[in-house]
C-alpha cells in the first residue's frame, strides 16, 4: 500500500523504486504463486532504500537492530541443520565402503551423502537386500523394498540451540514452499527437533503371497518397481512398467490381474509377463473394469517376477507421477 501511494508520488526516485517493488511483486504472484519467498529479493533492496527516507530514525534502528538479530539467529539455526547432515554422512562413511547406500532426501544431506558415495533416490527407485536407505521427513520420495523388508538401522534427529527455524517438520515456514499451509516467514519451535533422520537396512525375504490385493498393507514387501503409493485403501496407480514378486507351488496353473481404466488414463495395450514370458496380452477398448487370465507353466521355483506393461501414461496437472492404469490385484490360481 505505501508503495502504491509512493508511485503516485513526485519523487521521481521514489516512484522508480515504487514501480520497480510492484512490477516485481506483481510477476511472482503469477510466476512464483507457490514457491519460496526468496523470489522476493530482488525487492530487498528497493524497500532498504525506501525506507532509510522514512521521518523515523529511532523506529527504523530499532526495526533494523530486530531484523538482524533475527536473521543471525536464522542463520545459525540453518547452520546447525546443515552441519547434522554433515555429521550424519561422515557417521555412515564405514558402512558406504561395503554397502550400498541411497539417500532419500534433498539438499545438505543428499550433497553430503553423495560426496561420500550415496546414490539419489529417484520417484519409485527399487532397492535390493543389502542396501541402506537414509530418509529424510523433510520431502522424502516413495521407493520399493524389491521383495525385501526395511528394518531400522539407527536414527539422527536434527536438533538446534535455538528455536527459531527455517524448515522443519512442525514449523509452519515456508522456507521452500507454501503448500500445506505453510506462509510463515520463519518458525519458533521449542523442544522439538528439526526432523529425524532415519536409515533402514533392506533385509532379505522371500514373498509370501500368491495373491496380491494393492491395498493389503503385507503386499508393499513384494512390490518391486512401478507401483505407486495406495489409493482409497484398496487400489494403486501404476506406471508405464509394474514389476512384483509372487509366491508360487506347483499347483498354480493360471495369473489374473484385475485393473481399473479411467476416463483420463490414455493406456489401450496391456501385457502381463511372467518369469520374463508373455502370458497375456490385451486391447483395453474403453475406460471399465477389467479381469484379465492367463495360463502358466507349471514348474517348481519358489516365486516368480510379475511384469505388467502398458503403452501409454498420463501426467496429471499438479501431479509429477506417469499414471498407466489403476491395479486393484494380481496372483496365481489353481
Amino acid at each position: 500500500a505505501y508503495a502504491a501511494w509512493l508511485v503516485r508520488g513526485k519523487d521521481k526516485e521514489e516512484r522508480f523504486l515504487a514501480g520497480w517493488i510492484l512490477l516485481f511483486f506483481a510477476a511472482c504472484l503469477v510466476l512464483f504463486f507457490a514457491g519460496s519467498a526468496r523470489y522476493l529479493l530482488p525487492t530487498g533492496a528497493p524497500v532498504a532504500i525506501l525506507l532509510s527516507r522514512l521521518p523515523f530514525p529511532r523506529l527504523l534502528n530499532f526495526a533494523v537492530a530486530v531484523n538482524l538479530g533475527i536473521s543471525v539467529a536464522l542463520a545459525f539455526t540453518n547452520y546447525q541443520h546443515w552441519d547434522g547432515y554433515r555429521q550424519l554422512a561422515q557417521g555412515l562413511r564405514a558402512h558406504m565402503m561395503d554397502k550400498r547406500v541411497w539417500v532419500n532426501g534433498e539438499w545438505g544431506l543428499r550433497y553430503y551423502l553423495e560426496a561420500e558415495g550415496a546414490l539419489p533416490m529417484l520417484e519409485g527407485q527399487p532397492v535390493q537386500p543389502g542396501d541402506i536407505v537414509v530418509s529424510s521427513q523433510i520431502y522424502p520420495t516413495a521407493f520399493s523394498t524389491g521383495g525385501g523388508i526395511r528394518v531400522l538401522h539407527s536414527e539422527w534427529p536434527i536438533r538446534t540451540y535455538l528455536p527459531f527455524q527455517l524448515i522443519g517438520v512442525d514449523t509452519k515456514s515456508a522456507y521452500s514452499t507454501v503448500s500445506a499451509g505453510r506462509l510463515e516467514s520463519f518458525g519458533l519451535v521449542f523442544g522439538k527437533p528439526i526432523e529425524t533422520i532415519r536409515a533402514e537396512m533392506i533385509a532379505a525375504r522371500n514373498p509370501v503371497l500368491s495373491v496380491i490385493q494393492m491395498g493389503a498393507p503385507e503386499s508393499e514387501s513384494q512390490l518391486v518397481s512401478g507401483f505407486y503409493s495406495p489409493d482409497n485403501g484398496q487400489w494403486r496407480w501404476m506406471a508405464a512398467k509394474g514389476v512384483l514378486l509372487l509366491k508360487r507351488s506347483p499347483e498354480h496353473q493360471n495369473i489374473h490381474i484385475k485393473i481399473y481404466l479411467p476416463e483420463m488414463a490414455l493406456a489401450r495395450n496391456i501385457e502381463l509377463l511372467v518369469d520374463g514370458k508373455s502370458i497375456v496380452k490385451e486391447a483395453l477398448q474403453k475406460p471399465g473394469l477389467y479381469g484379465l487370465q492367463g495360463s502358466i507353466d507349471s514348474n517348481n521355483n519358489p516365486w516368480s517376477t510379475i511384469t505388467v506393461i502398458v503403452d501409454k501414461t498420463v501426467t496429471p496437472a499438479n501431479d509429477q507421477r506417469k499414471l498407466g492404469i489403476v491395479v486393484s490385484e494380481i496372483g496365481f490360481s489353481r
